[in-house]
């Protein structure tokens, strides 16, 4: 009975056991997940393979090195900086020279294009007297003359007035012994006899002062202050470019001029009338006419 027992546990068991053997064999199997890591870079796998090398810190000595390279090549810098700078401030200068030259030869050329022209300066000259009469200036000398007096024209101007104080001072000491038996009028004398000596060394003194030229109006009033016996009519003959004198009429011209700037210079001196004329002009190849009258005389006296 006992034995029969256990034949049937053991059936049973192996029935059990091929049911759970059908049932593993029949389930599926459980899949596992497995994580799949990515193909590393060249230079990742590098990192990984040969682990970073520990270099050394920079020393003091590596510091200065690399500090005195730096500074090296800032100078370097600065050098071509400042070579480039100079280059630019050079090439400047030479277009302004250059547009210098271009300009002086092209204003050489238009003046010399206007020398070639001449022009003609005519007109009437006329006073109006105190009594409202129109006379007019027959005889009358009209200069043309340069813008500018050089020194040589002025030292002779003073020259003749110095030479006019000492005969002045000569005739006072002659004069003076004529009356050896006026001492008064004989002291008169010879006070006029110094006088005229010392003015005429000043004169002679103011020779060293000269300007190398002097504009002609500047000069004119230089004359008169200072050389006041000598007739300035214009100007020294080196000043005088071109000259005329009007007709019965009072009528001048004067032709032929060469293109520039000059002065009109006329003058009259009688008993009964004095006058002068001074006027800037520009001649330019035209006929040009500038009547001489009581409104453009820098004097008159009547």
């Amino acid at each position: 009975m006992k034995d029969s027992h256990i034949i049937t546990g053991i059936v049973g068991f192996g029935i059990v056991g091929t049911g759970i053997g059908a049932w593993i064999a029949l389930k599926p199997a459980a899949t596992t997940e497995v994580a799949v890591n990515p193909i590393p870079s060249p230079t990742h796998v590098s990192k990984l393979v040969a682990p970073q090398q520990n270099r050394p810190s920079p020393t003091n000595d590596d510091r200065l090195k690399e500090s005195k390279a730096a500074a090296v090549r800032q100078r370097q810098m600065d050098e071509e900086n400042a070579i480039a700078a100079r280059q630019v401030v050079e090439k400047a200068r030479m277009d302004r020279i250059e547009a210098d030259r271009v300009a002086q030869v092209t204003k050489a050329r238009e003046i010399e294009e206007k020398a070639k022209l001449r022009g003609t300066l005519s007109g009437v000259a006329w006073i109006v007297r105190n009594g409202g009469t129109s006379d007019v200036q027959r005889s009358l000398h009209v200069l043309i003359v340069r813008p500018v007096v050089n020194r040589e024209s002025l030292a002779a101007i003073l020259r003749g007035q110095a030479a006019y104080e000492q005969e002045q001072s000569q005739e006072a000491i002659k004069s003076a012994k004529r009356f050896e038996s006026s001492p008064d009028i004989k002291k008169e004398y010879l006070d006029k006899a110094n006088e005229h000596s010392r003015q005429s060394k000043t004169t002679i003194a103011l020779i060293r002062s000269l300007p190398l030229q002097m504009k002609m109006d500047d000069a004119r009033d230089f004359s008169k202050k200072n050389a006041p016996m000598m007739s300035f009519a214009g100007c020294p003959e080196s000043a005088i470019v071109a000259q005329g004198k009007t007709d019965i009429d009072g009528k001048y011209s004067i032709p032929n001029i060469r293109t520039g700037d000059y002065y009109l210079y006329a003058h009259i001196n009688t008993n009964v009338l004095s006058a002068e004329w001074l006027l800037p002009i520009h001649v330019e190849g035209d006929a040009q006419k500038i009547d001489l009258d009581n409104d453009n005389a820098s004097k008159i006296t009547n």
